[in-house]
């Protein structure tokens, strides 16, 4: 029984003496400790497996081999556990049941680290501050962050150092003055969170002020609540390990401590010089940029304008190197070549709409479909508080309401339109030409839309699928009245 407890308190009475991982019973101690003594370990890398056909099974992993391969989106693994775990993505499956709070996950490992929330068990600890965590991943993190002084991480635009991945996506922001951030009642858009949060609370009093209870100022969160009440109290937790100097906050003691110490984490992306002051590396990396552009510019004869590559001198002599073997249309870059053969010659549309089940060969397509139910509306006006799903919406809204923005006009009929391709289409009528030509019954047709919905009447293809209960249709308007009657007989089923 007592043993039997341990399971649900969490306690791990049986350690590792190779690499301080604990166990709940004897037996898992004693399989785990095969690992590290095993005769079977890998040449590769030197990792041991408790047999020898577990050491086949790891092997193709370092030879590149994938020979497993999803029926779905194509990607390709090494082994048949990888893929069963990968299919679980498109099916939506998830056998992993948490017996606490009934949430369920894809992986057991999923499910074995959620557990140890409710447990409060923390096994993984910290060799160097015997600080523990849940996740071994959290405690590689912790000894990159607060233990190592590597930081591989550079930013291109002012050569400074970083030691995760993320702290440069979240640094480059500055350069880039990108606000991913968007205000749910307005127009606004923010680089930080605590800017959005902040904006909420004086903007449309939404969220949850955090109120001083000395001096009664108001804090967005509680962090800046917790800074503030130090300086109430003068307490400074941070000490200089080379001063006696204290501060109250972690990013003052950071920006003292070069003061002390040789050490340039500012380092210039173009020349790799070194530097000990932020501001030091963005003047030399303005000099230093510019003098780079100037040394290996491609300067275009024809239009004046300045490349990095000679690819743009293709607009000016019309080549297309590139020719589809198939159409022997031509492109200018390999890109657009792979790009085209996708979208024309291919039939593979592994993306599926959840909600209404239609078909797409690229993710980016079904990533705009979908704001068709979500209401999604990613573009903002910069003049007033309208937001658009589509960018030919503000465009046209730009175009009509703010008089920003170019008309192109019909030199025949003179009407206006906001998009040049659009006026391309209506010129095509005017001279009654219709270049899209049905291959099947030889029926011509103005734009390419108007094609592919024509096509639909020669084939037996399927490209709508009904997101309930999987049955496949042709046509757009039929799924739709399908999907209302299936969700209608699943509310009915399910109540």
């Amino acid at each position: 029984m007592t043993k039997h407890r341990e399971l649900h308190t969490g306690g791990r009475s049986y350690a590792c003496s190779q690499c301080e991982k604990t166990f709940s019973h004897h037996s898992s101690l004693y399989r785990h400790i095969n690992i590290h003594t095993s005769k079977y370990r890998c040449s590769m890398c030197g990792k041991c497996w408790r047999s020898s056909y577990d050491l086949a099974v790891h092997k193709p992993c370092h030879s590149g081999v994938k020979l497993f391969k999803c029926n779905v989106c194509c990607k390709q693994f090494s082994s048949s556990s990888e893929l069963v775990v990968h299919s679980r993505i498109h099916t939506g499956e998830k056998p992993y049941k948490c017996h606490v709070c009934d949430k369920a996950f894809s992986q057991s490992s999923n499910l074995k680290s959620h557990i140890r929330i409710h447990t409060g068990e923390k096994p993984f600890k910290c060799s160097l501050c015997n600080e523990c965590f849940t996740q071994d991943s959290s405690l590689q993190k912790h000894k990159r962050v607060v233990h190592s002084n590597s930081r591989p991480y550079e930013c291109p635009f002012c050569g400074k150092l970083f030691k995760t991945n993320m702290d440069v996506k979240r640094h480059v922001r500055i350069h880039t003055d990108a606000k991913p951030y968007s205000c749910r009642h307005c127009s606004g858009r923010f680089t930080w969170r605590n800017q959005l949060m902040t904006h909420l609370l004086k903007s449309h009093n939404d969220g949850t002020w955090f109120t001083c209870n000395i001096c009664h100022k108001k804090s967005a969160s509680k962090d800046e609540l917790k800074q503030h009440l130090f300086r109430h109290e003068d307490v400074k937790p941070y000490v200089c390990s080379e001063c006696p100097k204290c501060f109250h906050t972690a990013g003052e003691l950071t920006r003292h401590q070069p003061v002390h110490s040789d050490y340039k984490q500012f380092c210039c992306g173009l020349c790799g010089k070194d530097f000990k002051r932020a501001a030091s590396v963005k003047s030399h990396f303005k000099m230093c940029y510019s003098k780079q552009k100037f040394t290996n510019a491609f300067r275009c004869n024809v239009c004046d304008k300045v490349f990095s590559q000679k690819v743009h001198m293709r607009i000016h002599s019309v080549e297309k190197p590139y020719e589809c073997s198939r159409c022997n249309k031509c492109f200018s870059q390999s890109g657009h070549l792979q790009r085209h053969n996708r979208h024309v010659h291919s039939n593979n549309r592994p993306y599926y709409c959840p909600f209404c089940g239609k078909l797409f060969k690229t993710n980016k397509d079904l990533k705009q479909h979908v704001r068709i139910h979500t209401d999604a509306k990613p573009y903002s006006c910069r003049h007033c508080s309208g937001r658009f799903t589509w960018r030919n919406q503000l465009t046209t809204h730009l175009l009509k309401s703010h008089n920003v923005g170019t008309w192109f006009t019909c030199n025949i009929c003179q009407k206006k339109f906001t998009i040049k391709s659009y006026l391309k289409q209506h010129l095509v009528r005017h001279d009654d030409v219709k270049p899209y030509v049905c291959n099947e019954c030889s029926k011509c047709f103005y734009t390419a839309g108007e094609l592919t919905s024509h096509q639909l009447v020669h084939s037996d293809y399927k490209q709508f699928c009904c997101g309930l209960c999987g049955k496949d249709f042709k046509y757009k308007n039929i799924v739709k009245k399908h999907f209302k009657m299936c969700c209608a007989k699943h509310r009915f089923t399910n109540a």
